[in-house]
């Protein structure tokens, strides 16, 4: 694993498009997660304690719950462990039951859960066979990012003894994955 983002000073993320929307069902794991942690006050302080699957949800809400938790002394610790128990429920189309198609298909499959705005990017990059790199450009933590991607890989990677991930944080939306297996 790479070395958690430190910030010295309180962060915030905020959309990119303030009429951005996200569906209940990306929410599953942050959800379970926090409930897990007892960690409902802060879902009932952004109006996320009860979120239905099918529901769009208003990206900066969710977005500011990420501020407060990854200003709290254990965010680094909770945002990866968040983004681990998201990568672990993500529901992928049938046809994605590779690392190499999830990295593919990343792009669409973000794009697919938003509307009313731009969720940011994910753009993978074939550097040989089984080797790839992900530039994203998303509006959330960066360590949450590296957890979703663990989960994911440890989910599809045949021998998670081949894995390797790299991590490159270029600043609070930006990051570069190497995955090699």
């Amino acid at each position: 694993m790479s070395t958690p983002v430190k910030h010295s000073k309180p962060v915030r993320y905020v959309a990119f498009e303030p009429n951005t929307e996200v569906l209940g069902i990306m929410l599953e794991g942050t959800i379970a997660f926090m409930e897990r942690e007892g960690l409902a006050l802060l879902l009932r302080k952004h109006g996320l304690e009860q979120v239905a699957p099918d529901q769009w949800y208003p990206l900066q809400r969710v977005l500011d719950l990420f501020t407060d938790l990854s200003n709290n002394p254990s965010g680094t610790s909770d945002m990866v462990a968040i983004g681990m128990k998201v990568g672990e429920v993500f529901q992928f189309p049938p046809e994605v039951t590779t690392l190499e198609q999830a990295l593919e298909l990343a792009d669409a499959m973000n794009r697919a859960v938003y509307r009313n705005g731009d969720p940011g990017t994910i753009r993978a990059e074939k550097l040989g066979e089984r080797h790839y790199r992900l530039h994203v450009h998303l509006p959330f933590p960066q360590d949450l990012h590296y957890g979703i991607w663990w989960a994911v890989a440890k989910r599809l990677v045949p021998d998670m003894r081949t894995l390797r991930i790299r991590r490159e944080v270029i600043d609070q939306y930006t990051g570069v994955y190497e995955f090699e297996w």
